[in-house]
C-alpha cells in the first residue's frame, strides 16, 4: 500500500501561473538590421532573398549571358519598391536619377528584363508609372531551387551506392 508521503513524493508540482517563455525577440534582435547596419539605415530597407543574390550569375537563358550590372541594379532598384506582393509602381526616371544614367539606359535594361522572362510590365490605365510583376523571376528562382535540391538529393543517392 501507498503511504500519502510516497504519493507526494511521485507528484509533480506545477506551479499555476508558469513563468511566459522569452521573448521571440529577444534572440532575434541580435540579427536585426538595426544592429547589423543601423537604426538610420534599417527604417528604409529593402528584403532581398539571398538565393537571387547567391544565384544572379545564373539567371541566364539558355546559351545566353549571364544579366549585365546595369540590369542588376535596375532589378534591385524596381525591388526597392515592392513592399507588399502587390506589384511595384515606380517611374524610371526615378530609378535613372538613382543611378545616376540616363532614361534610355534604364528602359533597355527593363527592356532585356522583360525580354529574358524576368519581369512582367503592367503599363497604368491613367499614363501613370506601371507596374512590375515579380512573378516571373520568383518562379524561375522557386525553379532553380526545385533543381538544385533534386540535384543535392541525386548526388546523396550517390553517396549511398
Amino acid at each position: 500500500m501507498t503511504t500519502s508521503n510516497e504519493a507526494s513524493e511521485n507528484v509533480i508540482d506545477f506551479p499555476a501561473n508558469p513563468p511566459p517563455p522569452p521573448p521571440a525577440r529577444a534572440r532575434s534582435s541580435e540579427f536585426s538590421v538595426a544592429r547589423r547596419w543601423s537604426p538610420r539605415l534599417a527604417e528604409k530597407f529593402t528584403a532581398i532573398p539571398n538565393y537571387l543574390l547567391h544565384n544572379i550569375h545564373r539567371l541566364r537563358p539558355e546559351g545566353g549571358r549571364c544579366l549585365n550590372g546595369t540590369e542588376i541594379v535596375v532589378l534591385l532598384q524596381l525591388a526597392s519598391v515592392r513592399v507588399s506582393a502587390r506589384s511595384p509602381r515606380i517611374a524610371l526616371t526615378t530609378v535613372a536619377k538613382r543611378m545616376g544614367v540616363s532614361n534610355r539606359t534604364v528602359r533597355q535594361a527593363v527592356r532585356t528584363l522583360e525580354g529574358l522572362g524576368y519581369l512582367r510590365r503592367i503599363p497604368d490605365a491613367h499614363g501613370g508609372a506601371n507596374r512590375y510583376d515579380f512573378t516571373p523571376l520568383i518562379e524561375k528562382l522557386e525553379a532553380m531551387m526545385d533543381a538544385d535540391a533534386d540535384a543535392a538529393e541525386a548526388d546523396d543517392d550517390d553517396e549511398v551506392l
